[in-house]
Order: structure tokens, then C-alpha cells, then sequence
């Protein structure tokens, strides 16, 4: 992705889109439901950092996301990887005219 050149043709995993649609139940409580909004192609450049946290080795995967632009994303929404969650932590639009956008996601933690 050098200078902004991509390449669609990098575009060769297929991932999942989810939307978010938060609710509140009969006893008040806030219920967050995901849809699927698409299935897309898009490139990946996976990051896996080890940690320490409570006396447990841990791992956090990382990933950098170029795929089409989709105008109603938000940080709130999710990516689905190989049957995997990943939380949306930054959108990068690269620039106002380029139809790509590059996504950082990292594992959801439980």
C-alpha cells in the first residue's frame, strides 16, 4: 500500500460486516444484537502480541482490514475473521476520494 496504490486484487479473504442495534429490555437492561450486514473481500495484515495479564500468557491479535469503503460503518459495528469476532478500534478513510478505507480490529477479550 505504498503512496496509497492498492491494488483490488489483494482483496482475497472473505469477512463478515456486523451492525449493531442496541435495545433496552423489560427490565431496563441494554441489550446489543449483531446482524450481519455483508460479506466482503478484503485484505489482512495480521499482528499477534503476547502479554502477561494475572498471571496468564495472553494474546491479542491485531489486524489491519483494506477493504471498500461502507458509509454507515462505525466503531461500534464488528468484523467476523475465520469465525472470529474482532472489535473495530480506528477507521483510516486513506483519503476523501479513494473508495478503500483501512480498519483496525483487534480480538474481542472475554
Amino acid at each position: 500500500m505504498e503512496n496509497n496504490r492498492i491494488n483490488p486484487g489483494e482483496l482475497d479473504t472473505l469477512i463478515t460486516v456486523q451492525s449493531v442495534t442496541q435495545t433496552i429490555g423489560d427490565r431496563g437492561q441494554r441489550k446489543t444484537a449483531f446482524t450481519k450486514y455483508a460479506d466482503v473481500y478484503a485484505h489482512l495484515d495480521r499482528q499477534v502480541n503476547e502479554m502477561v495479564d494475572e498471571d496468564n500468557l495472553e494474546s491479542l491479535e491485531t489486524v489491519d482490514v483494506l477493504m471498500y469503503k461502507i458509509s454507515s460503518l462505525t466503531t461500534r459495528w464488528r468484523l467476523v475473521i475465520s469465525g472470529v469476532p474482532y472489535e473495530i478500534v480506528a477507521i483510516d478513510p486513506i483519503s476523501r476520494y479513494s473508495a478503500f478505507n483501512i480498519i483496525t480490529a483487534r480480538t474481542i477479550r472475554r
